[in-house]
């Protein structure tokens, strides 16, 4: 490698670890009068609900079988991120350390795999690096509202140096592919470990399987690490697990249907397949179809624009997306130019327009949003083309070749504008910092954890960063709905007893001894949105009293 590209590459990874370290190093701190801020919105939004999973596992059964989230109900959640965080505490890691560490090295290990698959398929490592800055630094057209926010601010230069808000995230006029590194490379630690292990699996299965070297034999050895990955995948990363899926089965009979069927072609893939079954199969049952409802996988078509008759949905993804769909077309064709290749190209890309097609006519989870799991995997591809794309137009003889280059760095610039800004926007903490538990509720917490016992069930509120079931690792009846909802657990009738508890204890005796409570909280979430009848709790034994709060034991 000349020495010039190696300088670009140590550039270009150098800056991400400065970048995410930057960030890791203040996600999480303690202001001056012991609050425990979450100095990302997604942050104190995503990260309750691993929390809840990651205290319940550290502090009391480590593999978990029953739900966190709701009494009585299996737990069918991809928890291996938050598995680690719970080992990590159990050796004495603080507590919010054990979740930052990982996600740091989670993230870098992002930033490396999108490079390692880019240069796996394209050979070329400027490629990469152009094709992982228009996956990282994803975005449409929202720059234009920061462009007129800085023309009709009376202060200018502090809208630039302060954005007053995402521009890859304009929920009211339908920007809604949220800059990857703003919503899942920070808030989503499935995701965040599940995607770089998948690409990493996914560039080994292709050198492999699609275009192995030639004149070398492929040891059988080399598919070990994929099989433990993506074997894993359904309890680390479910919707990686599905896009893998879809891409190796293209992989798959694209590669069996160019080589003329044969017994021997389809031999060759057997191994991978039968390892991945072997581990993925029964942690599929076990852990994630006691969950699955009619909720999940439902024609939608359209996305976001199914629900807006007036948005088109051409132009909703011209928003979203800008050039880069475009661009990716162009490259896919210019690939194909190549007869020697163009089957194995065809065969490399078409999985990632199929996840980008199936997203768009189907919701994969009740939550509409939640599809961007799979946009982000169509990215993964979408974002390869186009840069090879860009990079065959750099290098094309041609007239006036500074204009078009001038035009190819426009093109690009424009492609990364939005998610650029959203992505400075992230380390101007003081723009979306809020603080996540008071200091009262971090010392509640510590006198729950050394006073009750881990087994005990709680009656709580449900707001979702209630300190109670985020950090002592205790069972409560129920936490927060939206959690609920978008797992597909059947709440409503433990919904209604709580509801008959909290208002209405004395009457509800028999309610208490149905779900074997053993402690109340009575907080400012379970008087406003509960009502609880504070009044009627005197019944019960008070143990504990602060100035927000009050815990009853039965």
């Amino acid at each position: 490698m000349k020495k010039k590209s190696k300088l670009i590459l140590f550039i270009y990874f150098s800056f991400w670890v400065i970048y995410f370290a930057y960030f890791w190093s203040r996600a999480i701190i303690t202001d001056a009068a012991g609050n425990v801020v979450a100095n990302h919105v997604n942050i104190w939004g995503d990260w309750a609900a691993h929390f809840t999973m990651g205290s319940r596992m550290a502090f009391d059964k480590l593999i978990l079988l029953q739900s966190p989230f709701m009494i009585g109900e299996s737990f069918s959640y991809p928890f291996i991120s938050d598995l680690i965080s719970a080992v990590l505490a159990r050796l004495g890691v603080g507590f919010f350390s054990s979740f930052i560490i990982p996600s740091f090295i989670f993230s870098i290990t992002t930033v490396w795999s999108l490079f390692f698959f880019y240069q796996k398929i394209f050979k070329s490592s400027l490629t990469a690096i152009i094709a992982s800055l228009l996956f990282l630094l994803n975005g449409g057209m929202g720059f234009i509202y920061f462009i007129k926010d800085i023309f009709e601010s009376k202060s200018p230069l502090l809208t630039i140096i302060n954005p007053p808000q995402q521009y890859t995230n304009i929920e009211h006029f339908l920007y809604r592919w949220i800059s990857v590194i703003d919503s899942m490379i920070i808030p989503q630690r499935a995701f965040s470990l599940g995607f770089p292990l998948t690409l990493i699996s996914l560039a080994l299965c292709w050198s492999f399987f699609v275009k192995p070297k030639s004149g070398k034999k492929n040891k059988i050895t080399r598919l070990i690490f994929p099989i433990i990955c993506l074997g894993l995948m359904p309890l680390i990363h479910t919707h990686s697990f599905l896009a893998a899926f879809i891409i190796l089965a293209t992989w798959t009979i694209g590669n069996i249907w160019t080589k003329s069927f044969s017994k021997q072609s389809f031999k060759k893939w057997l191994p991978l397949l039968i390892g991945v079954s072997i581990i993925a199969l029964p942690l599929i049952k076990l852990f994630l179809l006691s969950q699955l409802s009619d909720q999940f996988i439902k024609w939608f078509p359209g996305w976001y624009a199914h629900d807006y008759p007036d948005e088109n949905w051409l132009l909703f993804w011209i928003k979203n997306w800008g050039f880069v769909p475009l661009l990716a077309i162009l490259g896919l064709f210019d690939l194909t130019k190549d007869k020697k290749n163009k089957k194995i190209s065809l065969i490399t890309f078409t999985p990632f327009f199929i996840i980008f097609i199936a997203l768009n006519l189907f919701l994969f989870q009740p939550f509409i949003w939640d599809n961007t799991k799979l946009v982000a995997w169509a990215s993964v591809g979408f974002s390869g083309l186009a840069a090879h794309f860009l990079i065959s137009m750099w290098r094309k003889k041609r007239a006036h070749p500074i204009f078009v280059r001038l035009f190819i760095v426009v093109i690009f610039s424009i492609s990364i504008l939005s998610g650029s800004i959203d992505a400075y926007r992230i380390i101007r903490f003081k723009l979306h910092s809020h603080i996540m538990y008071s200091q009262e509720e971090i010392l509640l917490t510590k006198w729950v954890k050394n006073n009750t016992s881990p087994k005990s069930i709680w009656l709580t509120g449900d707001n979702h960063n209630h300190w109670l079931f985020n950090l002592t690792g205790r069972q409560a009846l129920m936490t927060y709905r939206g959690w609920l909802w978008t797992h597909g657990y059947d709440y409503h009738d433990v919904e209604k007893d709580i509801t008959k508890m909290f208002e209405n204890p004395t009457q509800s005796q028999d309610l208490f001894e149905k779900h074997e409570v053993d402690y109340v909280v009575i907080g400012p979430n379970e008087k406003r949105v509960w009502h609880a009848n504070e009044n009627e709790f005197s019944q019960f034994l008070l143990i504990k009293s602060s100035p927000n709060y009050k815990i009853y034991s039965l």
